[in-house]
């Protein structure tokens, strides 16, 4: 019975991280300073993956975040100071957060 309770909980804990697993499939990288860094991105939904460059003005150096919904289809991201949506625009009163 106790084999059988720990077999339950770990299997809904297990399905939960799955049904998640999407969530997190954009990752904005990099400075916009021509000549020295590009911006890059993973955008880990698009198959075959390959990092490729950035078209945002935001930069990042040490942080950033980014939401996607359940497809792995990015819907903002930040970098702690601005914030843009999925058409790489500075959102509405998205650029003074901080």
């Amino acid at each position: 019975m106790r084999n059988l309770l720990f077999l339950l909980i770990f299997s809904s804990a297990a399905l939960q991280l799955i049904s998640q697993s999407k969530q997190d499939y954009y990752w904005p990288l990099g400075f916009d300073i021509p000549g020295v860094k590009q911006p890059m991105e993973f955008d880990f939904s698009k198959k075959p993956f390959a990092p490729s460059i950035r078209e945002s003005t935001i930069s990042f150096d040490q942080m950033n975040a980014s939401i996607c919904d359940q497809e792995g289809n990015l819907l903002l991201y930040t970098n702690g100071c601005a914030v843009a949506n999925r058409n790489h625009e500075m959102m509405p009163n998205g650029d003074s957060i901080n």
